[in-house]
């Protein structure tokens, strides 16, 4: 088929107080025979200030190569005219628009080219599975496989989290989009993931970034992250009554002679004597306050959860486990994934971490009639019990399986169809609706009603 060319022309003269539109619609010298005759009508949409749209017959009209199509406009205010060509089957043969014209005292007139339509691919929603550059999403936005809401930039935002189609921050972890850089000159900088808030991480509090070392009976121990990007300071202790172990990577705890005591202390069965704050210990007889935790001589007895005395940096002294880091003392147990609650982890503030909001603790499901779907559900964040499910009629649509249950938003799109395929999906009406054909240009989909 060749490509096809209409002129519209714009006429405007003052009519019974109303101002007349006169469109010209003329084919161009491309049409030949065969396409000027399959085009059986003109469906014509007022954009602007009086939005509306006219289906216009033109099976004879259009014979002689045009037709005339007078609009009668009541307002003094911009208006652009969209016009499609149709044939058989509502087939689209091409489509186009005028400039943006003002109806007034004065003519006004237009001319504008429209070639070929070509077929358009079927839109998605939000949420349905996409591969950019192929598929279409009816939002414009192809991101992270799904069709999004936004074009959800960002090294830790999302498009297919726990709410597919609704671009969130991700979860603290892996970056999605492999965007976030570690910093191999700074142990405690960014550390190549996500924080949970939308931003690139900085190296975890707690972490370390210089080692323990032992020399002249000091130990030094390791130091660790701030969370924002520094270093601590490392703490020292005296290893008396013991001297450095033979790696010179922490006090000594055992000694089989004098070298391995501080200097003056004398080796007996095996022990240089009682242990201070900070040391290795084997039990509560070994340290010089009777408090042995989590195998280091402690300031306290510290047995409450997500406590420990073994805290890198800080041995010796009851403190914060670091977030996301096991509780020594087994008081946050994992309440399931379903629940919003605890998650078995410690929060880095000596309390158990729970599910962030926003995670799915239930995924949304289409009812058996697919009238309905339900969820999901998400939690808050604040350890509140997962919500119960939240179920949304789906009339005059139905329900969608296709891997992102919702609602369906259309019966199908206007595009290249078969005889046989007019409209494609009407099975996405409800009982008692009709799937409706409002294939302008400016509402190119047919529609449930």
């Amino acid at each position: 088929m060749r490509a096809l060319s209409f002129s519209c022309l714009v006429a405007l003269a003052a009519c019974g107080g109303a101002h007349e539109v006169d469109l010209t619609i003329e084919a161009g010298p491309a049409i030949d025979a065969a396409t000027l005759a399959s085009v059986k009508s003109l469906e014509i949409a007022v954009l602007g200030a009086e939005p509306g749209s006219v289906r216009y017959p033109i099976a004879k009209q259009l014979t002689d190569g045009k037709t005339t199509w007078i609009y009668k406009s009541k307002v003094d205010a911009p208006l652009q005219f969209e016009v499609v060509a149709r044939g058989d089957n509502r087939k689209l043969v091409a489509s186009g628009k005028s400039k943006v014209l003002t109806p007034g005292g004065s003519a006004v007139s237009d001319t504008i080219t429209l070639g070929l339509t070509p077929p358009n691919p079927t839109k998605r929603r939000l949420g349905q599975s996409c591969a950019g550059g192929i598929d279409t999403c009816e939002s414009g936005f192809c991101v992270d496989g799904v069709c999004c809401n936004s074009a959800c930039e960002g090294a830790c935002f999302t498009c297919n989290g726990s709410t597919p189609g609704t671009c969130t921050p991700s979860l603290p972890g892996p970056s999605p989009r492999k965007a976030c850089v570690v910093d191999n000159m700074n142990l405690c900088g960014l550390d190549g993931s996500c924080d949970g808030a939308g931003s690139c991480r900085q190296a975890p509090l707690g972490k370390v970034c210089t080692q323990p070392t032992c020399a002249a009976g000091i130990f030094t121990a390791s130091a660790t992250c701030d969370g924002a990007g520094t270093c601590g300071a490392p703490t020292t202790r005296d290893c008396t009554p013991y001297a450095c172990n033979a790696m010179n990577s922490a006090c000594a705890t055992i000694c089989t002679s004098a070298s391995g005591c501080a200097p003056s202390i004398t080796c007996a069965s095996g022990s240089c004597g009682k242990v201070t704050l900070g040391g290795r210990c084997f039990s509560n007889s070994t340290c010089q306050n009777a408090q042995c935790v989590d195998g280091y001589c402690c300031d306290t007895t510290c047995t409450d959860g997500c406590m420990s005395c073994k805290e890198p940096g800080k041995e010796g002294t009851c403190s914060n486990v670091a977030a996301g880091g096991d509780d020594p003392h087994k008081k946050c147990v994992d309440e399931g994934r379903g629940s919003c609650g605890k998650t078995g982890k410690c929060d880095g503030a000596a309390g158990c971490a729970l599910y962030v909001a926003g995670f799915a603790c239930g995924a949304a499901a289409c009812s058996d009639d697919l009238t309905t779907v339900t969820g999901p559900r998400l939690c808050a964040g604040d350890g509140t019990p997962c919500p119960e499910a939240v179920t949304t009629a789906c009339a005059p649509y139905v329900c969608s399986k296709d891997g992102s249950p919702g609602c369906e938003v259309s019966c199908g799109e206007c595009t290249f169809y078969e005889a046989s395929n007019s409209p494609p999906f009407s099975a996405s009406c409800g009982a008692g609706t009709t799937c409706a054909d409002r294939c302008l240009a400016t509402e190119a989909r047919y529609v449930c009603q």
